[in-house]
């Protein structure tokens, strides 16, 4: 980690990557046999802060073609993360003022207000998304919006995208999420996020055709089961230690 710090590099970077190694873990687009190397990763961020993720994925270069939409709802969010990536990413970044789109054959990062969804949803480069991401931030929304994003990503994505999610459950709203029956869950366990507080998981599906909301109650049934209290056992041994 020292090393990493010497050369400039911070902690949520680390973090950004480790989303990346597992995004792509689990996209068929990363498994799929005959799959052209040239074909463009398609990724919807909602909420995305100042473009954190979005940055790595481009220095890291682990996709050879990537075109890459941020949605975000906060005014401060929308214009701090247009003036970070344009300065660290240059001319890949566009945004609803500049009146142009990409070209579907660039790459590029494309900055969305959610105030203006509706102008631009049924454009060529807000559909067939492979990935959908969302972490540390639907925790912070009401329940009508947390919906409407979720039925977003599940217009959005492909057949046999994923969605990739983590968010708190002890956060400011203590609940459960409502998925689309047809969102096959891939994993649920706490991850590199739940250090945070102690219901954070990590989540992945993948859309599909079939009802899976039999196969989604099984998963959240050995999460609550195993995860959490596994961990509440290691914070009472610890407790007993000390």
């Amino acid at each position: 980690m020292q090393l990493l710090v010497e050369k400039g590099w911070r902690n949520f970077d680390v973090m950004s990557v480790i989303d990346l190694m597992l995004i792509e873990a689990f996209s068929p687009k990363t498994r799929s046999v005959g799959t052209d190397a040239k074909e463009p990763w398609h990724i919807l961020e909602v909420g995305g802060g100042f473009g954190r993720l979005t940055e790595m994925a481009f220095l890291t270069k682990r996709f050879e073609k990537l075109q890459y939409v941020m949605i975000d709802a906060v005014p401060v969010s929308v214009a701090y993360s247009t003036q970070y990536l344009k300065k660290r990413l240059g001319d890949l970044v566009y945004t609803v003022d500049d009146g142009k789109l990409p070209d579907k054959d660039e790459n590029y990062v494309f900055i969305l207000p959610s105030w203006r969804i509706n102008e631009y949803r049924d454009l060529p480069f807000m559909k067939d998304f492979d990935v959908c991401v969302n972490f540390d931030s639907f925790q912070e929304m009401d329940e009508r919006n947390v919906t409407n994003y979720i039925r977003l990503f599940d217009d959005k994505l492909k057949p046999g995208g994923i969605a990739y999610l983590s968010n708190s459950r002890d956060w400011k709203y203590k609940r459960k999420y409502n998925y689309p029956k047809t969102w096959q869950p891939l994993l649920k366990q706490r991850g590199p996020r739940s250090y945070y507080t102690r219901n954070h998981p990590l989540e992945v599906f993948s859309k599909r055709f079939d009802d899976f909301s039999g196969q989604q109650r099984v998963r959240d049934f050995f999460y609550e089961v195993m995860d959490l209290r596994n961990w509440d056992m290691v914070k009472a041994a610890d407790k007993v230690k000390k």
